[in-house]
């Protein structure tokens, strides 16, 4: 059985979750702001339960590799492979394979 994924999960990781792109709109890049609304929205979407809210966001696995690949260190770059690989099979233990 599985089960529904958070917000962060649906939507690919933070960076792409309209409350993010909310908070950047009203704070710029200041993941430290405090904001209620905002954060009334992750936990509605169930990503605070998960310990993921605006102000602590969750980075997808594909979102680790792409940054990894725009710098030139192949040592960087494995780290980031090992990283999202571990991401993954722990999203799939706790969301797809129940």
């Amino acid at each position: 059985m599985s089960v529904k994924p958070p917000l962060f999960i649906e939507y690919d990781g933070c960076i792409n979750c309209p409350t993010v792109k909310a908070n950047k709109e009203r704070h710029g890049h200041d993941y430290g702001g405090f904001d209620h609304e905002l954060l009334v929205a992750c936990v509605l979407g169930g990503c605070e339960t998960w310990g993921h809210t605006h102000m602590k966001p969750f980075y997808s696995p594909s979102e680790i590799r792409r940054l990894a690949a725009l710098q030139n260190d192949d040592t960087l770059k494995e780290k980031a492979e090992q990283i999202a690989s571990k991401l993954e099979k722990q999203i799939a233990s706790k969301f797809w394979e129940r």
